[in-house]
């Protein structure tokens, strides 16, 4: 894959280190890597879990709702 060739690349001319990280990893330069990760340390912060977890299912009763206003499931 590319990012292998360009990681060759950069060791060639510099040094290079890494880390055996363990835990959960999120990619949030991209756009839903950025929400997911939002989401889920909104979830766990004790000051917002409770309030943000009934914002969100709020959001999606809404969003399962059909156009009559009935939910769907």
């Amino acid at each position: 894959p590319a990012h292998r060739r360009a990681l060759r690349s950069l060791a060639k001319e510099r040094p290079m280190y890494a880390y055996v990280f363990e835990g959960r990893r999120y990619d949030v330069g991209e756009r839903l890597g950025f929400l997911r990760a939002t989401v889920e340390f909104a979830l766990k912060r004790e000051d917002l879990q409770d309030s943000f977890r009934e914002y969100l299912m709020g959001m999606l009763r809404n969003e399962l709702k059909d156009s009559s206003g009935r939910e769907v499931s």
